[in-house]
């Protein structure tokens, strides 16, 4: 993972919904902690998708529980994987570049 995935990410996600399933206008504690201690939902948002991806790679029945326990919309999850790796493909294509890193 380099700065491009993440700021690719987060690009991503600000397309759809947020992908925290909440019952108020707040975000739960679950959701909160993904931020750590920064308070910032974008943190929250980043972190909650790598650790989706982790699920995700070991299976789907690890995916589907990875979102279950942790009130995520595992949809939207996935919509902003396609997103954030099309703008990927793009962002190599516009800049003739291997890996996208901004520095």
């Amino acid at each position: 993972m380099n700065i491009g995935d993440a700021v690719c990410t987060i690009a991503a996600a600000s397309t759809f919904s947020e992908p925290f399933v909440i019952e108020t206008k707040y975000l739960r504690p679950m959701h909160r902690n993904f931020a750590g201690n920064t308070f910032s939902d974008h943190v929250a948002l980043f972190m909650a998708f790598q650790q989706w991806i982790k699920a995700r790679w070991h299976s789907e029945e690890a995916e589907q529980e990875f979102c279950e326990l942790k009130a995520l919309n595992m949809q939207i999850l996935r919509m902003t994987f396609e997103a954030r790796n099309q703008l990927k493909v793009d962002f190599k294509y516009l800049f003739e570049i291997q890996d996208f890193v901004l520095s």
